[in-house]
């Protein structure tokens, strides 16, 4: 299996990469040429800009937790002096996207495990190359559009999150010490794809998120 790895959010365009392989419990073999692009040089402050201007609501985290009080952005995106000045408080190690409407219908399916999501890829080869996809310390996060507006589920081996939930997105850093990470990158400004979320409706659920 080959990922393509992209250190930073490639909102400004992606890096040259010469593949990367993914071996045993997820770990990153082979190497990787990158080509500098101004994407990797960007500070998170400016990254979190390019996702506001890309029409999604971001918010700083400490870990895995909102560094603000977040509800209200639930309803509408940070204003870019609002975004600055909620990213210049101390303690700031990432950023995270408001999921659902106020991001444009974005959903994110959450696979716990990289197990549960290869699973999924050999089922959906053609979505599983097209979504933009992040691994995190154990599995991968899937982002996709659904105009739907379906209420958050849990799954045996993850959730799939939507309106009243955020997650967190690269380059920021996960409280054990690894990075999340772009493995499929994000079109350059342009829309993430729409599929209809029964497509990642692929395993069991053990109940619904109020």
């Amino acid at each position: 299996m080959t990922y393509e790895k992209n250190p930073a959010t490639a909102t400004r365009g992606p890096v040259q990469t010469s593949g990367v392989a993914m071996g045993p419990r997820g770990a990153l073999t082979g190497e990787v040429e990158t080509r500098p692009t101004r994407s990797t040089r960007l500070t998170l402050k400016q990254q979190a800009l390019d996702l506001l201007e890309r029409g999604w609501s971001i918010i700083p985290v400490r870990g895995k937790k909102a560094a603000i009080e977040w509800r209200q952005f639930q309803e509408r995106r940070m204003s870019e002096a609002e975004l600055i000045a909620s990213f210049g408080a101390g303690g700031v190690t990432g950023m995270a996207v408001v999921l659902g409407k106020v991001s444009g219908d974005l959903y994110c399916r959450d696979f716990d495990f990289l197990e549960a999501y290869e699973r999924w890829e050999r089922s959906h080869p053609e979505f599983s190359r097209q979504l933009p996809t992040v691994r995190t310390r154990r599995g991968m996060h899937v982002y996709f559009k659904d105009r739907v507006g379906r209420k958050s589920r849990r799954y045996e081996d993850g959730e799939l999150r939507g309106n009243g939930c955020y997650s967190v997105i690269p380059p920021s850093e996960h409280p054990e010490g690894c990075r999340y990470e772009w493995v499929h990158h994000l079109p350059p400004l342009g829309a993430v794809p729409e599929i209809d979320t029964e497509l990642v409706d692929c395993n069991i659920e053990i109940g619904t998120m109020l």
